[in-house]
Parts: C-alpha cells; sequence; structure tokens
C-alpha cells in the first residue's frame, strides 16, 4: 500500500514537472502574440485564449500527452502495477480540468486535452511495466 502511494506521488511530480518543463520549452519556441499579451495585461483572459493560435494549443497538448506518459512511465516502475499510473493520470486530469475550468479554454481544447492525461499515463504505465520486466534491468541480489 505505501509502495503504490508513493508510486503515485513520484509519477504526479514527475508529470507535473515534465509538462511544466515542456510548456516552458514550448512559450521559448513559439512566443505568444501580441494581442494575446495585451489581453492577459488587461486581465481578459477569455480575449487571451480566443486569440491563441490552435498551433501553440496543439502543442501544449502534446506536452500533456508527453508529461502524462513520463508521469505513468515513472509510477509503473516505482509500483509494479499498471493501476498506479491510471491514478496517476486519473490525478494529472483533476490538474488538467482545474486548469480549464479557471482560464477560459476553446472547447475543443477542453475535450481533447481531459481525454489525453488518462490514455498517456496507462501507455506510459504499460511501457514502464515492460521496460522493468526486461531480464537486464532485473538485479540477481
Amino acid at each position: 500500500m505505501a509502495r503504490d502511494i508513493l508510486a503515485v506521488l513520484v509519477g504526479v511530480v514527475i508529470g507535473v514537472l515534465s509538462i511544466g518543463i515542456f510548456e516552458s520549452g514550448i512559450h521559448q519556441m513559439f512566443p505568444v502574440p501580441q494581442e494575446v499579451t495585451q489581453a492577459i495585461e488587461n486581465q481578459d483572459s477569455l480575449s487571451a485564449m480566443v486569440n491563441m493560435p490552435a498551433e501553440l494549443l496543439l502543442w501544449i497538448l502534446a506536452a500533456y500527452a508527453l508529461g502524462s506518459f513520463i508521469g505513468g512511465f515513472s509510477a509503473s516502475l516505482v509500483g509494479k502495477r499498471l493501476m498506479v499510473s491510471l491514478v496517476a493520470g486519473m490525478i494529472l486530469m483533476l490538474g488538467g480540468a482545474i486548469n480549464v475550468f479557471m482560464i477560459p479554454h476553446p472547447f475543443w481544447f477542453i475535450l481533447s486535452s481531459l481525454s489525453v492525461y488518462v490514455p498517456a499515463g496507462l501507455i506510459g504505465g504499460f511501457f514502464g511495466l515492460k521496460i522493468s520486466n526486461f531480464k537486464i534491468f532485473k538485479s540477481k541480489i
């Protein structure tokens, strides 16, 4: 039980950190347009998200998926079960839901972002379990 809790915490923390790092890199590669920056300064978040380029939102969606994958992967390496990856993905999805409902987003982005966390976490968990079962990684201690 303690191992499962630790695995979920590790998966969530690594997932959140991964998403943050990827988003930071995306914003470095694709600067936010001036009209979006102006809307943010005016505290008009609805106008800011309407003017956000779809390409930028797609990259952010990819960051959510990749971060959830890495979080699920990490959780399964620690917990040795797929269930911990599912729980980590669900917690990351809860954080994403809080984000998209606090800051107005386009409807297509809300649907797609909330549907990406759990499957990506499970796929990461599956790969984590497969890698941890390779004979080269098993210790003989």
